[in-house]
């Protein structure tokens, strides 16, 4: 039936978005299998790389250096996209996972600084690109851009630096192969550490807000539409300026909406903190400031006519996720409080906004929705990949 289907299309995404590891511990893990399937003769297949010829139709040797650090399979002469029909990502070193805002596309950075992009397809991965960041410390978080501005990848590094890449189209390029292009590096200051990365609606045009965790906020456009090759700072200010010992966490924008001005909320040791742009002062103002407990994690999810917003904030300390409201005339509250049997390190909605995912820290993901009574419930907990390698 239809709930049914909106659970399996829930657990999917948590799957691919939700279970990672923290940054902070680098030994992450993501995992991700796709439907079998031959590799039409060219041995690209995750069968081949683990030696398992017999689960491959074809039965070819992989060819020499194939394997990469990601579990994929890929040599030097292979072509920048290739479907990878039978796919087992288990990346150990995997430090953030980043999902476009359609779900077509999928981006992982890993401890070895390599970057990874796919296209998602019917649970089938085509790789659309694979580099290695030489220095500025590697990246750590991730954020893509919405197709409306092209496919634009942006990623901070453990020295503060921001580099975006542009992929390029393959008829703009010799041979027909898709390249990603470093565009543009952006950079405020030594030593600050980016907290989130995060694209803006696209009502607001191409931004791309860096949330450092010190409380600065910074954001960027694009001067050119669908091209990323040349960015100015358009906004800059500091939410910790009352309280020097705040430190961020997470960002969340509201998601598009013609009847509302931008939003977005913001996670941080002391609470929560909600900034509301003024289109008469033009810049961002504080709306409102909850004070509480730390938060790590928080998503804004969307509305799909409901009578209001669904704010998702996980908060490890008190083993629990607040779900905040903010209805049509912008009244904000605390509307519910999940407990969870763990500390729950990361949230995620689905794309509709009615399923919550919840990463926890005993290696499991609840999936909790609302009844008919508008009451909370835990609608199914299952393990992600290093649970499932503790059972067998």
């Amino acid at each position: 039936d239809v709930h049914q289907q909106q659970q399996q299309r829930a657990r999917r995404r948590a799957t691919r978005v939700v279970s990672t590891r923290e940054a902070r511990d680098g030994s992450g893990s993501w995992r991700r299998r796709a439907r079998r399937g031959p590799c039409e003769g060219t041995g690209r297949c995750v069968a081949h790389a683990d030696g398992r010829r017999d689960a491959c139709h074809r039965g070819k040797e992989p060819e020499r250096g194939m394997e990469t650090d990601l579990g994929l399979t890929a040599s030097d002469n292979d072509d920048a996209s290739q479907v990878i029909q039978e796919t087992t990502l288990d990346a150990k070193g995997t430090l953030r996972v980043a999902e476009s805002q359609q779900g077509d596309r999928l981006a992982t950075c890993s401890s070895d600084h390599t970057i990874q992009v796919f296209s998602v397809q019917d649970d089938c991965y085509t790789i659309k690109g694979q580099w290695k960041v030489l220095g500025n410390g590697g990246p750590h978080t991730l954020a893509l851009s919405p197709i409306e501005f092209g496919n634009i990848l942006a990623a901070g590094m453990r020295d503060g630096t921001v580099c975006v890449w542009e992929e390029i189209p393959q008829s703009d390029v010799e041979g027909g192969e898709t390249q990603w292009k470093q565009r543009a590096a952006l950079r405020v200051g030594n030593g600050l550490e980016v907290a989130e990365l995060h694209f803006a609606p696209t009502l607001l045009g191409c931004i791309l807000t860096v949330l450092y965790k010190n409380g600065l906020v910074c954001m960027y456009g694009a001067s050119e539409v669908l091209s990323a090759q040349s960015w100015r700072q358009v906004e800059k200010f500091h939410v910790c300026i009352e309280d020097p010992s705040l430190q961020c966490h997470s960002l969340s924008f509201r998601p598009p909406s013609e009847d509302a001005p931008p939003l977005f909320a913001m996670g941080t040791n002391k609470g929560l903190q909600v900034w509301m742009y003024n289109a008469k002062a033009l810049k961002w103002q504080l709306y409102r400031k909850e004070g509480g407990p730390s938060i790590i994690s928080i998503d804004w999810a969307c509305n799909t006519g409901r009578p209001m917003d669904f704010i998702a904030a996980s908060t490890p300390e008190a083993r629990c996720v607040e779900i905040w409201t903010i209805d049509g005339e912008l009244n904000f509250r605390r509307s519910a409080t999940l407990d969870c049997s763990s500390k729950p390190l990361q949230v995620s909605w689905d794309m509709i906004g009615g399923t919550l995912a919840i990463r926890l820290a005993e290696d499991k993901i609840a999936l909790w929705r609302q009844n008919l009574l508008a009451e909370w419930q835990c609608t199914g907990t299952f393990p992600t990949v290093h649970g499932l390698e503790e059972m067998e």
